[in-house]
């Protein structure tokens, strides 16, 4: 007798999770590029590439002989460490609150606790756990001031984080969870950066 809890749960969860998550990777990358940085590539244009790269790898689950979990760990992990401080640094930078070489801290510590990954294949907790929290602190605060967006951003990021990612250690238990919770940060993310254009409604589409 089939296991219809157990189907979904493995295989129909994590295909519509990533795909969705893949989805919305393409459209912030589409949209960042053409109507936020008028086609110049920009740390957010890095960060929006690791979320469809991670959702794409996360398809690979349904490989009989699972051979591409290494990929998926390095990508989902890649994707947890630079996202964030990539979107942020550049929010700091937008909004002028540091010099860049100040606001580019969050990505410094991000790209170090990722090369230790992918050197030296441990997790360094503390490392990681400063980049988020540090990066969420700077992008929520600067959010309060400018745009409350971020701050919407912020919260959906650390629910992901918190109640599903960070004891998770090196497996992937709680991706599905998680890049749900990404998908909605990348949106809202996106927005934050030009929250007048990218929300403003035609005039001929107006019912006033």
């Amino acid at each position: 007798m089939l296991d219809f809890q157990k189907i979904f749960r493995c295989y129909i969860l994590p295909g519509l999770v990533n795909s969705q998550l893949a989805f919305v990777g393409i459209y912030c990358l589409l949209i960042y590029h053409s109507e936020v940085s008028q086609k110049e590539i920009k740390l957010p244009s890095f960060a929006y590439s690791l979320m469809i790269a991670n959702s794409l790898a996360g398809l690979t689950k349904f490989v009989p002989d699972d051979s591409f979990y290494e990929l998926r760990l390095l990508l989902d992990y890649a994707q947890l460490i630079m996202a964030l401080p990539l979107i942020t640094t550049e929010f700091l930078i937008t909004h002028q609150i540091f010099p860049e070489e100040i606001s580019g801290i969050p990505v410094y510590i991000g790209f170090t606790a990722l090369m230790l990954f992918i050197i030296f294949e441990y997790k360094r907790q503390d490392l990681t756990d400063l980049t988020i929290i540090l990066s969420l602190f700077l992008y929520a605060s600067t959010g309060i001031f400018h745009q409350p967006m971020a701050i919407v951003g912020s919260i959906f990021f650390s629910v992901g984080y918190f109640s599903y990612k960070r004891n998770e250690g090196v497996c992937l238990r709680n991706q599905n969870y998680f890049n749900l919770c990404m998908a909605v940060f990348g949106f809202l993310s996106v927005v934050a950066f030009e929250p007048e254009k990218l929300l403003s409604i035609p005039s001929d589409m107006s019912l006033l």
